[in-house]
């Protein structure tokens, strides 16, 4: 069993756990669900070139080995944990509807995935110097 996955929560982030039948109350993913998410791991989208780049220099990181999953596997999968997106290493997972990098609702959430990636890949994370103004 693998740890909780990190998500965006439906109503708020970070707000009280929701029960959840594929998650134990340790925290856990279920066997099942943990063979999904490997399966679907490494498919997906590059993340949009302009995209990477603009929240990479924000974040002082690099998501070029970032991908997105937004099929219908994906949905499936937000579904089962009721989260509107999570991050497993590189890969961000959307329910069908919350890839949305066009909105400001949609790149926050997109940002908020993003901070996973580099919490669970801490080699992605390049020094950023920046000049005293």
């Amino acid at each position: 069993m693998k740890p909780l996955l990190q998500r965006q929560e439906e109503e708020e982030l970070q707000t009280k756990l929701l029960q959840r039948q594929e998650i134990s109350a340790q925290g856990y993913v279920s066997t099942d669900l943990e063979s999904d998410i490997n399966q679907a791991r490494g498919g997906g989208q590059r993340l949009d070139t302009d995209l990477q780049q603009s929240m990479g220099q924000a974040m002082g990181a690099d998501f070029s080995d970032v991908k997105i999953h937004t099929d219908a596997r994906s949905h499936q999968l937000n579904q089962s944990i009721q989260a509107k997106a999570f991050t497993t290493g590189q890969d961000v997972f959307f329910r069908q509807g919350e890839y949305n990098p066009k909105s400001k609702d949609g790149q926050a959430l997109i940002a908020h995935e993003l901070t996973h990636v580099v919490q669970q890949n801490g080699n992605t994370v390049q020094k950023v110097q920046r000049a005293k103004g």
